[in-house]
């Protein structure tokens, strides 16, 4: 296949707004443009929990004994401070190359991840896969996994490998601490007062 234009695509990710508050309906909309061009069997997943609204982007290919998985999330984290995007002009959707690196919010965290799972997926298209691969976006790993937990409810199977793609200074981490959400609601008493621990305990492997 002729490749797509991988720093083309990574500059107009980055123009993209994929906060998890405003949502990634338009990056998922982009990234299926690019996915016209591999051979993989694409649908999207409605996902919408605690006020969020996404899609979770899915691309499968291939059948066999095994279940391999390529993971990314494509929401970001709020920009912040936009004074503090020194490199792109105080613009966080500008993406910026610089010696080497490109600057922008979604260029660490993560959903440029995606992009790069694709430049290396290009060089298998036409081939036939062995096992079965899935290449998953998820939308919310940024308030509380939500895309993750909605593909995961639908799934039907085990998934035997994974690829998760977080920032880790381009080393290979092959374990990670579990992660726990809770949400507490205690009624409005400014005349009572609320004292106590809670403790919680896992136990993992």
């Amino acid at each position: 296949m002729s490749g797509f234009d991988f720093w083309g695509a990574c500059k107009a990710a980055i123009s993209i707004d994929s906060t998890s508050e405003h949502g990634n309906v338009e990056y998922v909309e982009f990234l299926k443009t690019i996915l016209e061009k591999f051979d993989l069997s694409v649908r999207t997943q409605q996902v919408s929990s605690g006020g969020y609204h996404g899609l979770n982007l899915i691309g499968e290919k291939g059948g066999g004994p095994d279940v391999i998985l390529l993971d990314t999330h494509l929401d970001t984290v709020s920009p912040g401070d936009r004074a503090l995007w020194t490199e792109t002009g105080g613009d966080p959707f500008r993406a910026v190359v610089k010696d080497g690196r490109i600057y922008g919010l979604g260029a660490a965290d993560v959903k440029l991840d995606f992009l790069c799972k694709l430049k290396a997926l290009e060089k298998f298209v036409g081939r036939r896969f062995r096992n079965w691969f899935i290449l998953l976006g998820t939308f919310g790993e940024e308030v509380g996994l939500i895309g993750a937990q909605a593909f995961l409810d639908e799934y039907p199977g085990p998934l035997d490998f994974a690829l998760i793609g977080e920032p880790t200074s381009l080393k290979l981490v092959n374990r990670h601490k579990g992660r726990g959400c809770y949400e507490f609601r205690l009624p409005v008493d400014s005349q009572k007062e609320y004292a106590g621990v809670l403790t919680l305990e896992f136990r993992g492997e």
